[in-house]
Order: C-alpha cells, then structure tokens, then sequence
C-alpha cells in the first residue's frame, strides 16, 4: 500500500470524497500497537479521491477503528459490523467518526 496523502496533507481543505474504497488493518501492525502501547501507522483507506459527491446522495454510515478494541474497521453505530469496502466515503478532518462511507 502507497501512500499518497493524508487528510492533514492539504492545508484548507476540509472535507475529501473518496470512491471505491477498501479499509485495510495490518494485523502485525495492529499486534505492535498492542504489545508496545505506541501508536504507529498499520490502517488506512484505499480509494480514489474525487472533487465532488456523487448526483444522489447514498446512505451513509459513521466508520471508526481502534486498534485496542477492534482488529478492523467497524460501523460506528454498530461496532459488531466490520467494514471491508465502500463505495463511497466523505472524510472530514475535525469530526469523528471521520467517515462517513455508502457500505457495500
């Protein structure tokens, strides 16, 4: 997994819309988290990055994840429900959850 950019990465943008997305958990990650007590980068989002939401808005979910909880990302609401793809997500920087994705 490459990484392209961070949601900190651009100064004055506040939201980001992403398509077609994977959340993806290294579970040797997540076990270093674990057995260190030190936060380090094993999760992210994969998907492509678009200007502009879709036509019809979708129903969206809150997606959260932490490592000391759960061992992938989760509906917010419904922590029993992991998350594996989405179709389309809106991050926004100063909420949380930071997600809200139309699930697949």
């Amino acid at each position: 997994m490459r990484k392209i950019g961070t949601i900190d990465s651009a100064v004055g943008k506040r939201c980001f819309i992403y398509w077609n997305l994977q959340f993806k958990v290294s579970q040797a990650g997540r076990h270093r988290v674990l057995r260190d007590k030190c936060k380090n980068v094993h999760a992210g989002i994969v998907g492509v990055v678009r200007d502009a939401a879709p036509d019809a808005a979708p129903d969206l979910v809150g997606i959260t994840y932490n490592p000391y909880i759960y061992d992938s990302f989760v509906q917010a609401d419904r922590p029993s429900v992991p998350i594996e793809r989405a179709s389309y997500a809106s991050l926004n920087k100063n909420e949380r959850p930071i997600v809200a994705a139309s699930v697949i």
